[in-house]
């Protein structure tokens, strides 16, 4: 398997970068096959473990904090895995679901796709496949979401994100 990098995020950042927002039109879907590697194993020994960091999704015109669909993970210390949530702001309420675990240098694949009344989330591991559909539909103008880390606790080390080719 060949892999190149999907994000890096550098300690002390939130966002893989600066990048012109892709923008999506009309019904849309975004697959990405991703692995974490050892560098997004992380301890913050305080109760912001429990942060959601974002993977991909879509936001929405005005902002991606009224409306929008997208994957989310963090690393449980006491598992040595990652858990994958969905994670989704709705007329501005966020929200967020557990929907597996994973195992480090394990290749996922996520999807996420919007309809004119639904949003599903996929996600397919090596034990099953796991998903959460969401009951709102879309504005016309959306964009892709990229990788994040954290609420309000930045990367506390350089987090390298790979997908496989």
């Amino acid at each position: 398997m060949e892999f190149t990098n999907f994000a890096e995020i550098k300690k002390g950042k939130h966002y893989s970068g600066l990048s012109v927002p892709q923008l999506l039109f009309g019904e849309t879907s975004i697959m990405h096959k991703l692995v974490f590697n050892d560098s997004c194993r992380y301890n913050l020994n305080n109760e912001d473990q429990l942060d959601v960091n974002k993977l991909i999704g879509i936001g929405y015109l005005p902002s991606h904090h009224q409306k929008s669909c997208r994957s989310g993970w963090r690393y449980n210390v006491d598992k040595d895995k990652m858990e994958i949530l969905a994670y989704w702001y709705n007329n501005g309420k966020r929200d967020f679901e557990h929907l597996c675990w994973v195992n480090i240098g394990e290749t996922v694949t996520y999807l996420v796709k919007s309809t004119k009344d639904r949003h599903y989330l996929i996600v397919k591991t090596q034990s099953g496949v796991f998903t959460k559909i969401l009951d709102f539909g879309h504005s016309f103008i959306g964009y892709k979401l990229k990788p994040y880390f954290g609420g309000n606790q930045k990367a506390p080390q350089d987090i390298l994100i790979l997908e496989e080719k």
